[in-house]
């Protein structure tokens, strides 16, 4: 077993170079005395090492956990964001913590914090995580500032939904209708168009909510289970949060290596296919790998 380097562009390579260090110790320990080379490393650098892996290991969890999933609803960052602000923050509280692994899990909560400060503040990956049954108002992490305004979104949405779907009841009016009865349609008129204006909305929105809680107070999903599968067979129970979380939850999330994405475009970009464009290139390797996917859902249907 040999080391490994740290890469300056990975953060990675860190996390392996440190991992593979702790593994090695009584070896490169040993290998010290043995050639009689004076080390400036003491305990305190070691319990260093071990504290910022169990930190880093925290972020290379997260990245596993969306890799691990062929298809990874938009629901999942979110979650991964307030899980991550949540388990980084009381690591920086720990009193058994050396200072230098807290300067540590606070730079990275504080980078986390300000590059993906978006994924909180987005209103549509926030509906996404009240929408995933697997996770609910539990997957703001006791984020209850982000979890009410999320809740009073949803039921907005859901109220503009029955209202589209809800047409006001038009008088019919036949040819040899009664006088009378076209006056007093007239008279009524106003009166019904005032009804609903000033009662529809509360009515809309209070019949979203009741929808909402009763969806809420139901058993989680199986965190590895298909959450638009589990809305297929309950949409006759929640009929409207059903047409909002298939338009939310069918958008896809992904991790993908840069690697990765350059070796796949190296088997595209061949000798004799080496005058395409990269507006050509991208589709072509999206095609190519995901064609799988299309053959799969046209099969289920």
């Amino acid at each position: 077993m040999t080391l490994k380097l740290d890469e300056p562009t990975s953060w990675y390579s860190t996390l392996e170079m440190l991992d593979r260090f702790m593994i090695c110790k009584e070896a490169i320990l040993h290998c010290l005395v043995e050639v009689n080379v004076t080390s400036n490393l003491e305990g305190k650098d070691w319990l260093i090492i071990e504290q910022s892996l169990k930190v880093l290991q925290v972020l290379d969890a997260a990245v596993n956990e969306v890799m691990a999933e062929k298809v990874v609803t938009v629901s999942k960052p979110g979650v991964l964001y307030h899980m991550l602000v949540h388990r980084l923050e009381t690591m920086a509280t720990e009193q058994n913590i050396l200072m230098d692994v807290t300067a540590l899990t606070e730079e990275l909560l504080n980078g986390i914090k300000e590059n993906l400060s978006f994924i909180k503040n987005n209103k549509l990956l926030s509906q996404a995580i009240l929408l995933d049954p697997r996770y609910k108002g539990e997957g703001f992490m006791q984020d209850e500032e982000s979890f009410q305004k999320t809740y009073e979104t949803v039921i907005e949405e859901i109220a503009s939904l029955q209202s589209d779907d809800n047409t006001p009841m038009e008088v019919g009016k036949e040819a040899d209708e009664a006088p009378s009865q076209c006056f007093e349609d007239m008279l009524y008129n106003l009166f019904e168009s005032h009804k609903r204006s000033k009662h529809d909305g509360t009515a809309l929105k209070l019949s979203a909510q009741c929808e909402v809680d009763f969806y809420l107070k139901a058993k989680h999903l199986d965190r590895k289970a298909d959450p638009l599968q589990w809305w297929e067979n309950n949409k006759h129970f929640y009929p409207n949060l059903y047409k909002l979380a298939s338009k939310i939850l069918c958008t896809p999330a992904s991790c993908v290596s840069l690697n990765g994405c350059i070796a796949k475009a190296e088997l595209e970009c061949r000798e004799r296919k080496n005058r395409l464009l990269p507006k050509k290139i991208q589709p072509m390797v999206f095609l190519k790998y995901n064609h799988h996917r299309y053959k799969h859902n046209s099969g289920d249907a």
